[in-house]
């Protein structure tokens, strides 16, 4: 599953908006997937629309709550702080 998170929801400088940034933040909620045998991964960022791809893999993969998981990993992200 990818989900491409559509609008940029925090300022952060264009340089500073990348692969290793977003992996930062996400390590703060990671544990959540793993737990239940997933992870996901970052495919790629887009600084200038402010837009991340990620995938799902392990467990989440196929998991039927895959979209929820999505949007649960989007609402928690959205509350960190972005370093």
């Amino acid at each position: 599953m990818q989900d491409t998170a559509g609008s940029q929801r925090r300022s952060l400088p264009l340089e500073d908006f990348t692969v290793e940034t977003v992996d930062r933040v996400l390590d703060k909620i990671r544990h959540y997937l793993i737990s239940d045998g997933g992870n996901c991964r970052v495919l790629s960022v887009d600084a200038v629309k402010g837009s991340v791809d990620l995938m799902l893999v392990g467990a989440c993969e196929s998991c039927p709550s895959s979209t929820t998981t999505m949007k649960m990993v989007r609402m928690r992200t959205d509350k960190l702080p972005c370093s």
